[in-house]
């Protein structure tokens, strides 16, 4: 079984738990190989902060991170992701037709996979390079809005025009250039002028294409619109956002604030809960939209590592659907016992969760 630890933790001889792959779609380290001092040298230098490490003396039956989208699926949307938006970024602004087909299919799959199952157990924070950020993120988004949309009982018409929209959302950053948008301090007022324009560039540049419908291409246009009327690029209120831009407005700020960026590091997962709460008493989102995607949104993720206030880290092994913010997990590091010690946090409500790493 496995565990998320981050790089500044894993050790010599630790055997990986899962594939990592370059943002190419190469294979840059295969599960199950045992890590050696370049290997971790080599994560590290390529800003890599989380991996997956087995995790063998820990109790099989309770530990299960499950997959909706598996790994070789990610990896093709991604891949897909890095050339349609690179072409988007040319004078032409053309994408080949292969590519636009090989989206739609992509997104037909994902419907598929999550039509299944639309239970969220596995983490969000991929391991990814920060220069690629925006693919990883274009992949994440579309995931989770259309798990949201499935949760909405949203047609099989619905869930594809809101997961092309998804999936495109930032196709106007092609458009914005590279020193600004992967600036590693705070942006001037001028250069955060820029970076908004990826909402009109984003519009215009699917609006050219005819197998984009156009409530899809609005959902580039509107992703930064608040229902307060305080977003941009037009401040429009609630009555005139769309409802497939709510969606993604959602969880693009939330996939942006949990992973890290060239100018800080991911916030944990229930601070960002904690923020959406907010936003929802300021009406700055849709209520009902933020409400289903709390639902799917697992706080602590099965094999997050936790420091409990008693004194020792643990592993959680299960979440609980009924209080996710206190799931089941396993003691790491008790010594003398022959047996791993599982705790219900549910249930042992004196026993609280200090921070997660």
């Amino acid at each position: 079984m496995n565990i998320l630890a981050k790089i500044s933790e894993i050790k010599e001889a630790d055997i990986l738990g899962k594939t990592i792959y370059t943002a190419d779609g190469n294979i840059l380290l295969n599960e199950g190989v045992k890590l050696t001092k370049k290997n971790i040298s080599k994560l590290k230098s390529l800003n890599i902060k989380n991996v997956y490490i087995k995790k063998e003396n820990l109790n099989r039956k309770v530990f299960h991170v499950k997959e909706i989208v598996p790994e070789e699926v990610k990896k093709e949307i991604i891949t897909c992701a890095k050339s349609y938006l690179n072409q988007a970024g040319s004078e032409t602004d053309k994408v080949d037709d292969s590519d636009r087909k090989q989206i739609l299919d992509l997104i037909d799959n994902v419907i598929n996979l999550i039509t299944k199952d639309d239970k969220l157990f596995s983490s969000l924070k991929d391991v990814r390079k920060l220069e690629d950020e925006l693919f990883f993120h274009s992949t994440n988004v579309t995931i989770l809005s259309l798990l949201i949309g499935k949760r909405m009982d949203y047609s099989d018409k619905q869930l594809k025009e809101l997961g092309i929209g998804a999936f495109l959302h930032d196709i106007g950053k092609a458009k914005i250039p590279a020193k600004i948008l992967h600036k590693p301090g705070k942006l001037t007022d001028k250069e955060f002028e820029e970076i908004k324009k990826h909402t009109t560039y984003g519009y215009k540049i699917l609006k050219e294409h005819e197998e984009v419908p156009d409530v899809s291409a609005e959902i580039a246009y509107q992703h930064h619109e608040r229902c307060d009327g305080s977003g941009y690029p037009r401040g429009l209120s609630a009555a005139y956002i769309r409802d497939y831009a709510k969606i993604v407005s959602i969880v693009d700020v939330f996939d942006s604030m949990i992973n890290d960026r060239v100018y800080r590091e991911g916030i944990k997962i229930p601070e960002v809960i904690e923020h959406l709460y907010v936003s929802i008493s300021e009406k700055k989102v849709h209520r009902k939209i933020a409400s289903v995607f709390l639902e799917i949104i697992t706080p602590y993720p099965i094999g997050s590592i936790v420091e409990l206030s008693i004194g020792h880290k643990a592993v959680v092994t299960k979440v609980n659907e009924n209080n996710k913010l206190r799931p089941i997990v396993t003691v790491l590091d008790l010594i003398g016992l022959d047996k791993s010690l599982q705790i219900d946090l549910s249930k042992k409500t004196n026993i609280m969760i200090t921070n997660v790493h």
